[in-house]
């Protein structure tokens, strides 16, 4: 590539785009799919969540557990020690 002016030609002739520029762009461009796949990750975790969340209070609601569906929602230690005992998630 030649001086200083972003658009030159190569030597085919063909009229190429400096580096900073494609650098640039790159950057933000990595920037954008980076997002994008932060929102969909938070998406399928809050979807996730909530799945969850919903088997347990069926579980407690199949049990005659109401009182603790109102702390589940309340308490997440609790909540914690339910997904456990009702084997929804393992222990770490």
């Amino acid at each position: 590539m030649s001086g200083g002016h972003p658009l030159s030609a190569d030597r085919n002739g063909m009229e190429t785009i400096g580096m900073w520029i494609s650098e640039y762009n790159e950057e933000e461009t990595m920037q954008m799919f980076r997002e994008e796949g932060r929102q969909e990750g938070l998406r399928e975790g809050e979807k996730k969540g909530e799945n969850l969340f919903a088997s347990l209070v069926n579980k407690l609601l199949s049990s005659g557990r109401i009182e603790d569906v109102r702390k589940a929602a309340d308490d997440v230690e609790f909540r914690e020690r339910l997904y456990l005992q009702f084997g929804l998630k393992k222990s770490r």
